[in-house]
C-alpha cells in the first residue's frame, strides 16, 4: 500500500524509508512513551541525493546561470535610441551652450535697435515698412516728420523705442524670445557602425551610431509674433526656423554615438573621440617596432576631422559667436601699445548664415575643413581663411603677420 509523506505530500513505496520528493524519514521507530525520542540519524556522505530534490536543486541552478545570461546580454546590448534616451543625451551633451548659440539666431541685427532715436529718410521706403510693423507690435511711436538741418536739410521720419522695446534687446539687436532649448529628437535612423579613422594598432576605429533631428524651441517668444504682417516680415530673415502655436521652432541635424554603454553627443563627446585617437596615433608614432607611413598619417590627420565633422555637425560651423580682435601682436609689431579706440580692436559676430560687423549683417558661405573656415560673403570671389587653434582662439593670415581673435560669447 503506498505511504504518502507528510512533509511534502509525494507518494512513495510502502518500502521506502525516506521520501523520494523531499528526503523526509517516512516512519518513525516504535519506541516507550517514557523514553525521548532519538536524534535523527544524520544523513551519510555518500547517500545519494533523491532524484525530484536532485532536479530542484539543477533548476535553481540553471535559473542562476540564465539570470547570469541575461545580465550579460543587457550589459553586452546597447540601449535603445528612443527618443527620450536621445533627448537625455542631448540636453546633457550641450547644456546651456545650444541654447546660448541659437538664440543668436533669433537675435535681429538688420539696424540698430541700441538707438532711443531711429531717423529714417522718406525715400527709405523698405525700412519704414520695417519700423510701421515695429510700431505695431508697440515696440516704436508712430513716425514724426523732423527736419535733418545743415545746409541741405531734408525730411526724416524718426522713431522713437518705447519700453516695450526694452524687454525684447539685446545691445543693438532685437531678440524674438527669451531663450532656446532642446525639446525632442525626431527622425531617428537605426544605429550604424561608423569608422572614424583607425586606432593605435593600425586597425580602423569603429563607432556604433545613430542619426536623428533635434527639436529646437523658443522658450517665452514675443507675444508681438502673433500678428500676420509682423510675423511674415520676421521669419523672411531667419534661416529654418517656423512659427507655431506661440512658439519658434528649428531642427537640426544631429549624431549620437555609444560611449560606456550610452548615447552621448555634444562638443565636449567629439572631441573625446578626437582626442582617443589622436593619442592612438600618437602611440603608433612613438612605438620603436611599428613603421609608420608619413603619406598614410597624413592622410588620417586630415581625414579624422573631416570625418567628424560630417559625423556630428549639426548644422553649423565652429566660428559661431561673438569674437573680439587681439591687438597684441600689433603692439609688438609698431613698438607700442594700441588703444582700443583707434578701430583696430574690431569685434565680430557668426551666426550659421552670416556675419556681423558695426551692427551691419552680411550672408555668407561657411565651409569647414578640419581646423580650417572658410567664409565667402553672398555675391563676393574673396574668401576669408579662419583657422581654429582651439575652440576659443581663432587666426587669419594677413601676410606680413597673423591676426588672432579671441571668443567673447
Amino acid at each position: 500500500m503506498p505511504i504518502f509523506c507528510t512533509q511534502c505530500g509525494a507518494k512513495n513505496d510502502d518500502s521506502a524509508a525516506f521520501c523520494e520528493g523531499c528526503g523526509h524519514p517516512l516512519r518513525q521507530p516504535a519506541r516507550d512513551a517514557q523514553q525521548p525520542a532519538p536524534a535523527a540519524e544524520p544523513l551519510k556522505a555518500n547517500r545519494v541525493v533523491p532524484r525530484k530534490k536532485a532536479i530542484y536543486v539543477g533548476a535553481a541552478i540553471g535559473g542562476v546561470l540564465l539570470l547570469g545570461g541575461v545580465a550579460l546580454y543587457l550589459a553586452l546590448t546597447p540601449p535603445a535610441a528612443s527618443p527620450g534616451n536621445l533627448l537625455a543625451a542631448a540636453k546633457e551633451g550641450y547644456g546651456t551652450t545650444i541654447g546660448i548659440q541659437y538664440k543668436r539666431e533669433l537675435c535681429l541685427s538688420n539696424m540698430n535697435y541700441g538707438l532711443t532715436n531711429f531717423n529714417v529718410s522718406e525715400r527709405d521706403q523698405g525700412t519704414q515698412t520695417w519700423l510701421n510693423n515695429l510700431v505695431a507690435a508697440g515696440l516704436y511711436s508712430p513716425a514724426v516728420p523732423i527736419s535733418s538741418g545743415g545746409y541741405f536739410p531734408e525730411t526724416l521720419l524718426q522713431y522713437v523705442a518705447t519700453p516695450e522695446l526694452a524687454k525684447w534687446r539685446d545691445g543693438g539687436r532685437l531678440c524674438l524670445a527669451k531663450g532656446v532649448d532642446i525639446v525632442e529628437v525626431i527622425e531617428i535612423e537605426k544605429p550604424q557602425e561608423e569608422t572614424v579613422g583607425r586606432d593605435a594598432k593600425g586597425n580602423p576605429a569603429k563607432l556604433l551610431a545613430v542619426k536623428a533631428q533635434l527639436v529646437l524651441q523658443s522658450t517665452e517668444a514675443a507675444p508681438w509674433l502673433d500678428k500676420p504682417d509682423i510675423q511674415a516680415e520676421v521669419l523672411g530673415q531667419l534661416n529654418g526656423w517656423n512659427y507655431k502655436d506661440a512658439k519658434l521652432q528649428k531642427q537640426i541635424p544631429d549624431t549620437f554615438g555609444l560611449r560606456e554603454g550610452a548615447w552621448a553627443t555634444g562638443p565636449a563627446f567629439k572631441a573625446s573621440i578626437e582626442k582617443q585617437y589622436l593619442l592612438g596615433q600618437n602611440g603608433r608614432r612613438n612605438d620603436a617596432n611599428t613603421t609608420v607611413n608619413p603619406s598614410h598619417e597624413k592622410g588620417f590627420f586630415a581625414g579624422l576631422s573631416d570625418t567628424l565633422s560630417n559625423l556630428f555637425s549639426f548644422g553649423g560651423h565652429p566660428l559661431k559667436g561673438t569674437w573680439k580682435m587681439d591687438t597684441e601682436p600689433l603692439g609688438k609689431l609698431f613698438g607700442m601699445g594700441l588703444p582700443s579706440g583707434i578701430g583696430l580692436n574690431a569685434t565680430m559676430t557668426f551666426t550659421s548664415d552670416a556675419i556681423e560687423v558695426n551692427g551691419q549683417s552680411i550672408k555668407c558661405k561657411f565651409e569647414v575643413d578640419g581646423k580650417r573656415v572658410k567664409v565667402t560673403p553672398e555675391g563676393q570671389a574673396a574668401s576669408l581663411i579662419f583657422i581654429m587653434e582651439d575652440n576659443d582662439t581663432a587666426s587669419i593670415d594677413m601676410g606680413i603677420m597673423t591676426m588672432k581673435y579671441k571668443r567673447v560669447q
